[in-house]
């Protein structure tokens, strides 16, 4: 598992950030040591067959066969085969989502973790376009990671400029961990209460999370326009909801 290990010809230890416990490169950042994941295949890695100057990040786009499914249940009324044909196609987002991925940027391969792969991918901002891969937001990540896998941390301190898109990030965490991680609680803390709902939540969030893929969506309970918190609920939880009750 991730987390922190002693490694020979170090005088300090290491935080693995590989959800598989693979060891690959270990990076200076802040003081910190960190373990990347072990260097991808050829096969595996993004964009490794174009040549150098066509070695940037560029967004995949939803096939077009699932791109008008808005929801699970929508999903599941589709015909077998065609979801057995599409299932390993929503399986390999769900693995790049966790572990992350190699690309290759103007010649080098380079691990970007399976958040920053989230906010890049799938995280629309301002409801309008994806965002750019920067150098300076990778690191961030990978920091982040380390952070939320070494038990002698108790979060992250990072005194940004403006326009560097660090809220951006910062939803695009709170909306990868609200949307798989069973039974979170995640707050936002900003300046006044009111710009947190206003100019975060529904800004941001509620914006950002409407144009996930059905295969990202949660059963979302209450309004599709929420205006205090976005919440999931269980299947079960929804049908004994709709289940009218004897006067």
């Amino acid at each position: 598992m991730a987390g922190l290990k002693r490694i020979d010809g170090y005088d300090q230890d290491v935080i693995n950030i590989c959800p598989n416990d693979t060891m690959g490169e270990i990076i200076e950042l802040e003081g910190l040591l960190i373990q990347l994941p072990s260097e991808a295949s050829e096969d595996e890695t993004l964009f490794s067959s174009s040549g150098r100057s066509e070695q940037y990040w560029r967004r995949q786009a939803l096939p077009a066969a699932i791109k008008g499914i808005r929801s699970m249940d929508e999903w599941a009324q589709q015909p077998s085969n065609f979801r057995k044909a599409y299932r390993p196609y929503i399986e390999q987002e769900f693995k790049r989502r966790s572990e992350g991925v190699w690309i290759y940027i103007n010649g080098e391969k380079t691990y970007i973790t399976g958040t920053h792969y989230f906010m890049l991918q799938w995280v629309k901002i301002d409801g309008s376009f994806y965002g750019d891969y920067l150098a300076f937001q990778r690191k961030l990540f990978i920091h982040a990671e380390a952070c939320k896998v070494d038990p002698r941390c108790v979060g992250q301190l990072f005194t940004k400029c403006r326009r560097s898109g660090y809220t951006n990030m910062a939803v695009a965490t709170l909306l990868s961990e609200g949307t798989v991680v069973k039974d979170k609680v995640l707050g936002i803390m900003s300046k006044t209460g009111s710009d947190a709902r206003d100019n975060v939540f529904m800004k941001k969030v509620v914006s950002m999370y409407r144009h996930f893929p059905f295969f990202f969506k949660p059963i979302q309970d209450g309004s599709t326009n929420p205006r205090v918190e976005l919440a999931f609920v269980s299947l079960q939880k929804r049908l004994l909801k709709t289940i009218k009750q004897p006067k």
